[in-house]
Order: structure tokens, then C-alpha cells, then sequence
């Protein structure tokens, strides 16, 4: 368990962007470090005590850098997305709209200065998965993301315009 923990967390810091705040695995290396020390100790000291408190802290371990792996690989399968659509021309994107109209795994490419929290809830009511570009928006992208309002105005009747006012 713990070798398997310590292998997410070496993957995490792996695929760690400079961007990011190391905070996130300031908790991994304390329950590491902990653990390390509690292997250390002599056979006397340890008791039933110490090793179940050891279990805990090897299976929180375990959870945390599953769910920040979980995140990591997350983060990098929508970025493979954005790179795949971003590289296509207009004409293209109508066409990969159709393909996932078909498949029901519509995408929204949004971006700004600031996040829209509620636009991104309807679009997670609708099953539709938002790339949020930030303030370097791809023009490109905007094709399909008028295609996908126009769906969602159509089909759905949610209106984007009226969001806005």
C-alpha cells in the first residue's frame, strides 16, 4: 500500500506544472515522512497503538494521492482534447460537432477574463463537458461553441443571450 502510494506521488510531482502551488502535496510528504519515522522506530516503542495509527495514515495516504492523480490525469485528458480541437479548421469542427452530437460527448470551449460558474452548470446539467480557455481565448473554437449554443437553444431551450442580462 504504501509503495503504491509513494508511485502516485512520485507521478504526481512527475506531471507537476510550475504553475501549480505545491501545497497540494504537503500533506502526502507529511504522512510519508511519519510513516518513514514509525518504520525506524525500534520493535519496544511500537505497539498496537502505533501500528494501527500507521494503517490509518498509509490508507489516507493511499486516498489522497489517488484523488490528486485522479485530478492530474483529468487535467490532461481534457488538455489532449483542447490541443485535438484547437488544430482544426472551422468546416472541421461542424463536422467533429455532428460526431459528438452522435455520441452525446458535446464539448464547450469558454474563456475570459472571468469564469462563468452558472453557464458552467447548465452546461453540467446537459452533459456537455466546458474547456475553459482563460483570458487567451482561440477564436477557432468559437465555431463550435456557437454550434453548441445553437444546439442548446434549439433542443434544449436555454438561451445563452438571456443568461447574460
Amino acid at each position: 500500500m504504501i509503495l503504491i502510494s509513494i508511485g502516485l506521488g512520485v507521478y504526481n510531482l512527475s506531471n507537476h506544472h510550475e504553475l501549480e502551488p505545491y501545497n497540494k502535496f504537503f500533506l502526502s510528504a507529511i504522512l510519508l515522512g511519519l510513516l518513514i519515522i514509525f518504520f525506524f522506530l525500534p520493535r519496544r516503542i511500537k505497539g498496537n497503538f502505533l501500528s494501527v495509527c500507521a494503517l490509518i495514515l498509509s490508507l489516507i495516504l493511499l486516498f489522497e494521492s489517488s484523488l490528486i492523480t485522479h485530478k492530474i490525469i483529468e487535467e490532461q485528458r481534457l488538455n489532449s482534447i483542447y490541443s485535438e480541437y484547437s488544430q482544426l479548421s472551422c468546416d472541421e469542427l461542424k463536422k467533429r460537432f455532428e460526431i459528438d452530437l452522435k455520441d452525446n460527448d458535446l464539448k464547450y470551449f469558454s474563456g475570459g477574463m472571468f469564469h462563468d460558474l452558472d453557464w458552467s452548470e447548465i452546461l453540467k446539467e446537459n452533459d456537455i463537458t466546458e474547456l475553459y480557455q482563460g483570458c487567451m481565448v482561440n477564436l477557432k473554437l468559437e465555431c463550435y461553441s456557437d454550434l453548441v449554443n445553437d444546439y442548446l437553444e434549439k433542443e434544449k431551450n436555454i438561451n445563452i443571450k438571456e443568461l447574460y442580462q
